[in-house]
Protein backbone atom coordinates (compact mmCIF):
# COMPACT_ATOMS: atom_id res chain seq x y z
CA UNK A 1 0.00 0.00 0.00
CA UNK A 2 1.15 3.69 -0.66
CA UNK A 3 1.66 5.60 2.30
CA UNK A 4 0.39 8.84 1.17
CA UNK A 5 1.31 12.46 2.98
CA UNK A 6 -0.55 15.55 3.26
CA UNK A 7 0.99 19.23 3.65
CA UNK A 8 0.80 19.48 6.89
CA UNK A 9 -1.56 22.49 8.48
CA UNK A 10 1.23 24.52 9.66
CA UNK A 11 3.10 24.72 5.98
CA UNK A 12 0.03 25.57 4.17
CA UNK A 13 -1.21 28.45 6.65
CA UNK A 14 3.01 29.62 6.39
CA UNK A 15 2.18 29.67 2.68
CA UNK A 16 -0.95 31.24 2.82
CA UNK A 17 0.90 34.32 4.54
CA UNK A 18 3.27 34.17 2.50
CA UNK A 19 1.06 34.52 -0.59
CA UNK A 20 -1.24 37.57 0.74
CA UNK A 21 1.82 39.69 1.69
CA UNK A 22 3.02 39.40 -2.00
CA UNK A 23 -0.34 40.49 -3.28
CA UNK A 24 -0.62 42.97 -0.47
CA UNK A 25 3.13 44.51 -1.02
CA UNK A 26 1.98 44.43 -5.32
CA UNK A 27 -1.01 46.19 -4.33
CA UNK A 28 0.80 48.73 -2.83
CA UNK A 29 3.29 49.54 -5.24
CA UNK A 30 0.89 49.69 -7.73
CA UNK A 31 -1.32 52.37 -5.86
CA UNK A 32 1.67 54.35 -4.70
CA UNK A 33 2.43 54.86 -8.51
CA UNK A 34 -1.03 55.32 -9.97
CA UNK A 35 -1.71 58.51 -6.86
CA UNK A 36 1.82 59.69 -7.60
CA UNK A 37 0.94 59.71 -11.55
CA UNK A 38 -1.96 61.42 -10.44
CA UNK A 39 -0.78 63.82 -8.20
CA UNK A 40 2.12 64.43 -10.24
CA UNK A 41 -0.11 65.64 -13.49
CA UNK A 42 -2.20 67.72 -10.74
CA UNK A 43 1.48 69.33 -9.82
CA UNK A 44 1.84 69.97 -13.29
CA UNK A 45 -1.33 71.62 -14.09
CA UNK A 46 -0.77 73.69 -11.12
CA UNK A 47 2.72 74.55 -12.17
CA UNK A 48 1.35 74.86 -15.99
CA UNK A 49 -1.60 77.66 -14.64
CA UNK A 50 1.50 79.44 -12.45
CA UNK A 51 3.47 79.98 -15.07
CA UNK A 52 1.34 80.68 -17.92
CA UNK A 53 -0.17 83.23 -15.66
CA UNK A 54 1.32 86.77 -15.19
CA UNK A 55 1.18 90.80 -15.19
CA UNK A 56 1.25 91.96 -18.70
CA UNK A 57 0.56 95.51 -18.51
CA UNK A 58 -0.55 99.01 -16.93
CA UNK A 59 -1.82 100.85 -19.43
CA UNK A 60 -3.14 104.21 -17.64
CA UNK A 61 -5.78 102.98 -15.17
CA UNK A 62 -6.07 99.50 -16.53
CA UNK A 63 -4.09 96.54 -15.56
CA UNK A 64 -3.59 93.96 -18.24
CA UNK A 65 -3.28 89.76 -16.77
CA UNK A 66 -2.40 87.17 -18.81
CA UNK A 67 -4.91 84.32 -17.47
CA UNK A 68 -3.45 80.47 -17.55
CA UNK A 69 -5.98 79.08 -15.65
CA UNK A 70 -9.95 79.14 -16.30
CA UNK A 71 -11.45 80.80 -13.73
CA UNK A 72 -8.73 82.70 -12.23
CA UNK A 73 -10.25 84.33 -8.39
CA UNK A 74 -8.31 87.33 -7.64
CA UNK A 75 -9.06 88.39 -3.77
CA UNK A 76 -7.39 91.92 -3.76
CA UNK A 77 -4.45 93.58 -5.92
CA UNK A 78 -2.40 96.10 -4.59
CA UNK A 79 -0.62 99.10 -6.12
CA UNK A 80 2.60 100.19 -4.08
CA UNK A 81 1.08 98.65 -1.04
CA UNK A 82 -2.66 100.27 -1.83
CA UNK A 83 -5.27 98.35 -1.23
CA UNK A 84 -7.65 98.55 -4.65
CA UNK A 85 -10.52 96.03 -3.11
CA UNK A 86 -10.96 93.90 -5.77
CA UNK A 87 -12.27 90.31 -5.68
CA UNK A 88 -13.54 89.05 -8.27
CA UNK A 89 -13.04 85.94 -10.81
CA UNK A 90 -12.02 85.79 -14.77
CA UNK A 91 -12.49 83.76 -17.38
CA UNK A 92 -10.47 85.95 -20.28
CA UNK A 93 -7.15 84.59 -22.13
CA UNK A 94 -6.20 88.36 -21.32
CA UNK A 95 -7.75 90.14 -18.19
CA UNK A 96 -8.35 93.53 -18.30
CA UNK A 97 -9.13 94.98 -14.85
CA UNK A 98 -9.60 98.72 -14.09
CA UNK A 99 -7.70 100.20 -11.68
CA UNK A 100 -8.40 103.56 -11.30
CA UNK A 101 -9.75 103.73 -7.46
CA UNK A 102 -5.82 103.23 -6.56
CA UNK A 103 -3.72 104.60 -9.57
CA UNK A 104 -4.95 107.93 -9.68
CA UNK A 105 -2.22 109.62 -6.58
CA UNK A 106 0.53 107.59 -8.01
CA UNK A 107 3.82 109.11 -7.48
CA UNK A 108 5.90 107.08 -9.49
CA UNK A 109 6.19 105.82 -12.90
CA UNK A 110 6.81 102.00 -12.31
CA UNK A 111 4.80 101.44 -9.48
CA UNK A 112 4.96 97.55 -7.92
CA UNK A 113 1.45 95.53 -8.56
CA UNK A 114 0.87 92.33 -6.35
CA UNK A 115 -1.84 90.50 -7.61
CA UNK A 116 -2.89 87.68 -4.71
CA UNK A 117 -5.12 84.63 -5.86
CA UNK A 118 -6.84 81.40 -5.02
CA UNK A 119 -3.40 80.03 -6.64
CA UNK A 120 -0.70 82.53 -5.44
CA UNK A 121 0.76 85.69 -5.30
CA UNK A 122 1.50 87.53 -8.58
CA UNK A 123 4.45 90.33 -8.08
CA UNK A 124 5.80 92.98 -10.63
CA UNK A 125 7.48 96.57 -10.85
CA UNK A 126 5.50 97.81 -13.93
CA UNK A 127 6.09 101.20 -16.34
CA UNK A 128 2.60 102.46 -16.22
CA UNK A 129 2.12 103.49 -20.47
CA UNK A 130 -0.04 106.22 -21.06
CA UNK A 131 -3.36 105.38 -23.08
CA UNK A 132 -3.65 106.54 -26.30
CA UNK A 133 -5.44 110.00 -26.78
CA UNK A 134 -7.48 109.90 -29.49
CA UNK A 135 -9.16 113.04 -31.22
CA UNK A 136 -12.07 114.40 -29.66
CA UNK A 137 -15.00 113.73 -32.14
CA UNK A 138 -17.04 116.64 -32.11
CA UNK A 139 -20.59 116.53 -33.35
CA UNK A 140 -22.75 119.61 -34.04
CA UNK A 141 -26.50 119.70 -34.55
CA UNK A 142 -29.20 122.89 -34.35
CA UNK A 143 -28.71 125.32 -32.11
CA UNK A 144 -32.19 126.14 -30.24
CA UNK A 145 -34.50 128.67 -31.55
CA UNK A 146 -35.90 129.94 -28.51
CA UNK A 147 -33.55 131.44 -25.82
CA UNK A 148 -30.29 131.16 -27.51
CA UNK A 149 -27.95 132.99 -25.72
CA UNK A 150 -24.27 133.90 -26.31
CA UNK A 151 -22.82 135.09 -23.58
CA UNK A 152 -19.66 136.62 -25.74
CA UNK A 153 -17.49 134.47 -22.67
CA UNK A 154 -13.62 133.40 -23.17
CA UNK A 155 -10.23 134.53 -22.57
CA UNK A 156 -9.92 138.55 -22.81
CA UNK A 157 -8.17 139.03 -26.86
CA UNK A 158 -10.39 135.88 -28.08
CA UNK A 159 -12.61 136.03 -30.85
CA UNK A 160 -16.31 135.61 -30.46
CA UNK A 161 -17.61 131.82 -31.58
CA UNK A 162 -16.43 131.75 -35.48
CA UNK A 163 -19.07 129.51 -36.23
CA UNK A 164 -21.57 131.96 -35.65
CA UNK A 165 -19.94 135.17 -36.76
CA UNK A 166 -17.56 136.76 -38.95
CA UNK A 167 -15.71 140.32 -38.58
CA UNK A 168 -17.34 143.41 -40.05
CA UNK A 169 -15.22 145.52 -42.16
CA UNK A 170 -12.48 142.85 -41.69
CA UNK A 171 -11.49 143.74 -38.24
CA UNK A 172 -13.32 141.61 -35.29
CA UNK A 173 -14.39 143.12 -32.31
CA UNK A 174 -13.26 140.60 -29.54
CA UNK A 175 -13.93 139.18 -25.51
CA UNK A 176 -12.71 141.16 -22.67
CA UNK A 177 -13.94 140.62 -19.28
CA UNK A 178 -16.90 138.26 -20.97
CA UNK A 179 -18.23 141.08 -23.27
CA UNK A 180 -17.89 141.99 -26.83
CA UNK A 181 -15.37 144.59 -26.73
CA UNK A 182 -14.76 147.61 -29.56
CA UNK A 183 -12.36 149.71 -29.15
CA UNK A 184 -11.41 151.14 -32.02
CA UNK A 185 -13.53 152.71 -35.46
CA UNK A 186 -15.26 150.00 -37.65
CA UNK A 187 -14.52 146.77 -35.39
CA UNK A 188 -17.76 144.23 -35.04
CA UNK A 189 -19.01 141.74 -36.09
CA UNK A 190 -21.91 140.12 -38.11
CA UNK A 191 -23.33 136.74 -37.84
CA UNK A 192 -23.13 133.59 -40.11
CA UNK A 193 -26.74 132.24 -39.57
CA UNK A 194 -30.09 134.02 -40.49
CA UNK A 195 -33.34 134.61 -38.87
CA UNK A 196 -36.24 132.97 -40.58
CA UNK A 197 -39.76 134.03 -40.62
CA UNK A 198 -40.83 135.99 -37.48
CA UNK A 199 -38.38 136.36 -34.56
CA UNK A 200 -37.43 138.38 -31.29
CA UNK A 201 -33.44 139.21 -30.68
CA UNK A 202 -32.22 141.57 -28.00
CA UNK A 203 -28.56 143.02 -26.92
CA UNK A 204 -27.42 144.08 -23.77
CA UNK A 205 -24.75 147.36 -24.26
CA UNK A 206 -22.63 148.94 -22.14
CA UNK A 207 -20.95 152.65 -22.23
CA UNK A 208 -18.24 154.50 -20.66
CA UNK A 209 -16.55 156.58 -23.44
CA UNK A 210 -16.97 157.16 -26.92
CA UNK A 211 -15.72 160.07 -29.00
CA UNK A 212 -18.31 162.48 -30.77
CA UNK A 213 -19.12 161.46 -32.99
CA UNK A 214 -19.60 157.72 -32.36
CA UNK A 215 -22.17 155.15 -32.97
CA UNK A 216 -22.82 152.11 -31.95
CA UNK A 217 -25.05 149.81 -34.04
CA UNK A 218 -27.80 147.11 -33.67
CA UNK A 219 -28.80 145.39 -36.65
CA UNK A 220 -31.09 143.00 -38.83
CA UNK A 221 -30.41 143.42 -42.39
CA UNK A 222 -31.71 141.33 -45.65
CA UNK A 223 -27.87 140.55 -46.36
CA UNK A 224 -25.19 139.80 -44.67
CA UNK A 225 -22.56 142.27 -46.06
CA UNK A 226 -25.19 145.16 -44.90
CA UNK A 227 -24.55 147.68 -47.52
CA UNK A 228 -25.83 151.02 -48.22
CA UNK A 229 -28.51 149.10 -50.82
CA UNK A 230 -29.57 146.88 -48.29
CA UNK A 231 -32.79 146.47 -46.18
CA UNK A 232 -32.23 146.68 -42.38
CA UNK A 233 -33.88 148.70 -39.50
CA UNK A 234 -30.97 149.36 -36.32
CA UNK A 235 -30.68 151.04 -33.48
CA UNK A 236 -27.46 152.61 -32.24
CA UNK A 237 -26.11 154.50 -29.21
CA UNK A 238 -24.96 158.20 -30.32
CA UNK A 239 -22.52 159.85 -27.92
CA UNK A 240 -23.76 159.83 -24.08
CA UNK A 241 -26.94 161.96 -24.78
CA UNK A 242 -29.64 159.46 -27.31
CA UNK A 243 -29.98 156.67 -29.08
CA UNK A 244 -31.57 156.58 -32.51
CA UNK A 245 -33.18 154.16 -34.55
CA UNK A 246 -34.09 153.92 -38.55
CA UNK A 247 -34.45 151.88 -41.07
CA UNK A 248 -31.48 153.98 -43.17
CA UNK A 249 -34.34 156.49 -44.36
CA UNK A 250 -36.64 157.43 -41.28
CA UNK A 251 -34.73 158.69 -37.94
CA UNK A 252 -35.95 158.29 -34.69
CA UNK A 253 -34.33 159.82 -31.25
CA UNK A 254 -34.18 158.86 -27.83
CA UNK A 255 -32.92 161.13 -25.39
CA UNK A 256 -31.27 160.25 -22.60
CA UNK A 257 -28.17 159.29 -20.58
CA UNK A 258 -28.19 155.19 -19.33
CA UNK A 259 -24.67 154.26 -18.85
CA UNK A 260 -26.32 150.83 -20.00
CA UNK A 261 -29.18 149.40 -21.81
CA UNK A 262 -30.75 146.95 -23.91
CA UNK A 263 -31.50 147.11 -27.43
CA UNK A 264 -34.06 145.00 -29.09
CA UNK A 265 -35.46 143.94 -32.64
CA UNK A 266 -38.68 142.15 -33.26
CA UNK A 267 -40.22 141.10 -36.63
CA UNK A 268 -43.61 140.11 -37.30
CA UNK A 269 -44.41 139.75 -41.08
CA UNK A 270 -42.47 142.44 -42.96
CA UNK A 271 -42.59 144.96 -39.65
CA UNK A 272 -40.18 145.18 -37.96
CA UNK A 273 -40.23 147.14 -34.20
CA UNK A 274 -37.42 148.58 -32.28
CA UNK A 275 -37.32 148.57 -28.67
CA UNK A 276 -34.92 149.97 -26.07
CA UNK A 277 -34.95 149.30 -22.67
CA UNK A 278 -32.68 150.25 -19.64
CA UNK A 279 -33.22 147.07 -17.58
CA UNK A 280 -34.32 144.26 -20.65
CA UNK A 281 -37.29 143.75 -18.49
CA UNK A 282 -39.38 146.76 -18.77
CA UNK A 283 -39.58 146.92 -22.67
CA UNK A 284 -42.84 149.44 -22.52
CA UNK A 285 -41.64 152.31 -20.43
CA UNK A 286 -38.70 152.56 -23.11
CA UNK A 287 -38.36 153.49 -26.30
CA UNK A 288 -40.59 151.70 -29.22
CA UNK A 289 -41.37 152.77 -32.80
CA UNK A 290 -42.20 150.13 -35.45
CA UNK A 291 -41.42 150.38 -39.14
CA UNK A 292 -43.88 148.85 -41.93
CA UNK A 293 -43.02 146.61 -44.62
CA UNK A 294 -39.41 146.72 -44.55
CA UNK A 295 -38.74 142.94 -45.33
CA UNK A 296 -39.79 139.25 -44.54
CA UNK A 297 -36.86 137.69 -46.31
CA UNK A 298 -33.56 136.06 -44.37
CA UNK A 299 -32.20 138.52 -41.54
CA UNK A 300 -28.56 138.71 -40.92
CA UNK A 301 -27.67 139.90 -37.30
CA UNK A 302 -24.68 142.88 -36.95
CA UNK A 303 -23.15 144.62 -33.95
CA UNK A 304 -20.34 147.09 -34.53
CA UNK A 305 -19.59 150.44 -34.16
CA UNK A 306 -18.42 153.90 -36.38
CA UNK A 307 -17.36 156.91 -36.78
CA UNK A 308 -15.15 157.78 -34.06
CA UNK A 309 -11.55 156.63 -33.64
CA UNK A 310 -11.88 155.21 -30.21
CA UNK A 311 -14.32 153.97 -28.26
CA UNK A 312 -15.21 152.07 -24.90
CA UNK A 313 -18.00 150.29 -25.42
CA UNK A 314 -19.46 146.47 -25.12
CA UNK A 315 -21.97 144.14 -25.85
CA UNK A 316 -23.43 141.32 -23.93
CA UNK A 317 -25.86 138.63 -24.30
CA UNK A 318 -26.98 138.27 -27.13
CA UNK A 319 -30.58 136.32 -27.19
CA UNK A 320 -32.84 134.84 -29.73
CA UNK A 321 -35.80 135.20 -27.40
CA UNK A 322 -37.91 133.07 -30.52
CA UNK A 323 -37.63 132.47 -33.96
CA UNK A 324 -39.28 131.10 -36.62
CA UNK A 325 -36.75 129.14 -37.40
CA UNK A 326 -32.42 129.85 -37.78
CA UNK A 327 -30.43 128.67 -40.47
CA UNK A 328 -26.88 127.91 -40.12
CA UNK A 329 -26.44 128.32 -36.28
CA UNK A 330 -25.26 125.38 -35.11
CA UNK A 331 -24.42 123.80 -31.25
CA UNK A 332 -22.03 121.28 -29.87
CA UNK A 333 -23.90 118.55 -28.89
Amino acid sequence: MLNKKGVSPVVAIALLLVTAVVAVVGFQGWFETYSSGVFVKVEQDSESGNMNTQIEALVGSNLYIKNGYDNLTITDIKVNGRSCNITQSYTDNITEIDLGNCTDNLTTSTPEIVVITDNGILSKKIFVKEQEILPKVITYSACPTTNFVDEFNGVDGDLPNTMWWKPKFGAYATINNSMLYVPINNYGIKSNFSLIGDFDINIHWEYKSMSSPAYCYFTVSNDSVITGSSKKVYVYRESNTHSVTSDGTSFFNHAHSWNSGYFRLNRVGSDISVYESSDGVSWAGGFFRTFTNVMSSKAYVSIHCGSSPTFDFSFDNFTIVSADSVENLLCED
